[in-house]
């Protein structure tokens, strides 16, 4: 299977995953997400995207399922479908469960029948998560992955709404550590970049040797995620290494000031990124798409209120919409 990298972070990269690097991951999710036969597939993610090819599609067709996959995604009629068809397989980006969260009730809608739900390619914020569970009552999975490396860990726990921020532990096969800024294995709940070696990895960026000795070494895969692993061995991811926003020597995570700025009642979609200060430093600077009137004050007093002075935009612009690939991440090089 060759493959491009979304290039959500810089420019994409080819990977090649072998046949037998497939086979041992569509044999490992079938049996870490209990489906058979009689399952019905939503196929919503994009069939372009390892997400939507490999967790719903390839798997699908590799236990017998029965796979009804959507054009575009129209939330009413994705509710229709889901409801009609009784599905139990939903594998979706963020967005996707976000908008189905605000979707008002109209007409009958009954998700009982979905038993395997989950969310990746991006995090999925936990009011989100709250917010379609109290909805529909589903709980949402996370799951984590990578184009090169494939399905890396999944929460399919029995309470996985306790750890609702967490992508789970390892798949059967995968290993998973955190090293500190120096190299040395990070300690439970303490923060790190996380690598990864798996049977369903590849090997290689083709033809990029630069970019292959920068992130594939000693069989282990560098992914470029910060995040922590829990006393229970449980994984949370807390930001893309390359995003860090380095403002006066105090460490900026852009997806913790998303999360704030999407807490205001107006605001649909946020980004956060760096540009250069006049002091050689970043500046912290966001992008906004609203439902309605708002103003840059408005953004800053309630980020002001919500956390520390230096994580607080200093510049705000207001969008019709972002720049998204097709499995809906944000383009950030775009901005």
């Amino acid at each position: 299977l060759q493959q491009y990298t979304s290039g959500s972070t810089g420019s994409p990269k080819r990977v090649i995953r072998s046949h037998a690097a497939l086979v041992a991951e569509l044999t490992t999710l079938a049996e870490v997400f209990g489906v058979g036969e009689d399952d019905r597939f939503l196929g919503a993610a994009p069939f372009c995207h390892v997400n939507g090819l490999v967790r719903t599609m390839l798997t699908s067709m590799w236990v017998g399922a029965r796979l009804y996959p959507v054009r575009e995604f129209h939330r009413r009629r994705v509710l229709d479908l889901l409801t009609a068809e009784r599905l139990t397989f939903f594998g979706g980006v963020p967005q996707m469960f976000a908008i189905l969260a605000r979707t008002p009730p109209r007409g009958p809608v009954d998700l009982s029948t979905l038993r395997v739900a989950f969310s990746s390619s991006a995090p999925l914020l936990v009011e989100d998560s709250r917010r379609f569970t109290e909805r529909y009552g589903v709980v949402l999975r996370q799951l984590y992955g990578s184009t090169e490396t494939g399905t890396i860990a999944y929460n399919g726990g029995l309470h996985p709404e306790r750890f609702p921020a967490s992508v789970g532990t390892p798949l059967p096969g995968v290993r998973v550590a955190v090293l500190t800024e120096s190299g040395a294995p990070a300690p439970a709940g303490a923060e790190g970049e996380l690598i990864v070696q798996s049977p369903f990895a590849a090997a290689e960026y083709f033809g990029n040797p630069a970019a292959t000795r920068e992130s594939f070494r000693d069989g282990w895969y560098f992914t470029g995620d910060l995040g922590f692993r829990d006393e229970h061995g449980l994984i949370t991811l807390t930001a893309r290494k390359k995003l860090i926003i380095n403002r006066g020597g105090f460490k900026v995570n852009p997806y913790e000031v998303e999360a704030v700025i999407r807490s205001h009642p107006r605001v649909t979609e946020a980004v956060v990124f760096a540009r250069p200060g006049p002091h050689g430093d970043d500046l912290v600077c966001c992008a906004v798409v609203t439902s309605g009137p708002c103003t840059a004050e408005e953004i800053v007093l309630h980020c002001r209120e919500r956390m520390a002075e230096f994580k607080v935009p200093s510049r705000v612009e207001f969008r019709s919409s972002l720049p998204k690939s097709a499995t809906g991440k944000i383009l950030r090089g775009a901005i």
